[in-house]
């Protein structure tokens, strides 16, 4: 057995291991129900809801030079990659070590939020609204602008983020000093580069996929004819 195996043995006996085994489950199995929700409500609001709008660009949060290059089939499939790699990467930094619960509510509410729209571009709109063009499908109608459940998350993440903190940084302090280095996942750095690369690999595949695909209609009921 080698060295690196004995060592991940040993780490995966340690209660800290053990505990955060489970954070990992934990934030996989929220990331699942973020998703589903999300993909669910779009594929009943693209079927049934009054109004539902497949947005190509960006949001608020973005400039309209951004937006527009969303929306190119080129550009828009550039930055698909772009932000899977951006998206995998985050994970992975979350779960490497044991987090507070409230942090890692709140950062999985955003890394759910941001990869179920992204999976929207990168192909779910084939399943979940056929016929649509490229884009991320809105159809909650509040703050005089559509939104979708993985939005939902987004913000809800966002706003719990900041006071997560606070609370985790009070609790650090509340806690004795301790020599022991914290637990850390047992998945290595190359281990890790891999499954990032190859998560860059399958999005680059279906961005480009996706890019040649690009056009369809762009939302049902009251936005059925916008272009």
């Amino acid at each position: 057995m080698s060295a690196g195996v004995r060592m991940s043995a040993q780490l995966l006996e340690r209660p800290e291991s053990t505990a955060l085994r489970r954070q990992t489950w934990a934030v996989l199995a929220m990331l699942l129900v973020v998703a589903y929700c999300d993909q669910m409500s779009k594929a009943w609001a693209w079927r049934h809801a009054g109004r539902a709008k497949v947005n190509s660009g960006g949001n608020m949060l973005v400039s309209p030079a951004v937006s527009g290059w969303l929306r190119s089939p080129v550009l828009g499939a550039a930055f698909d990659v772009l932000g899977a790699m951006v998206l995998a990467t985050s994970l992975m930094l979350l779960v490497r070590r044991r987090r507070h619960a409230a942090v890692l509510t709140a950062l999985t509410l955003l890394i759910g939020g941001w990869t179920s729209n992204l999976c929207d571009r990168l192909g779910m709109r084939y399943f979940v609204a056929p016929g649509s063009r490229r884009g991320v499908l809105d159809f909650l109608h509040f703050w005089g602008r559509l939104w979708n459940v993985a939005d939902l998350a987004i913000l809800a993440g966002s706003a719990l983020l900041v006071p997560a903190l606070v609370v985790a940084h009070l609790d650090r302090r509340r806690q004795p000093p301790s020599d022991a280095a914290p637990a850390r996942n047992p998945v290595r750095v190359a281990q890790a580069r891999r499954i990032v690369l190859l998560t860059v690999a399958v999005t680059a595949l279906l961005a480009s996929v996706g890019a040649v695909t690009s056009t369809g209609t762009g939302g049902r009921g009251i936005y059925a004819v916008e272009p």
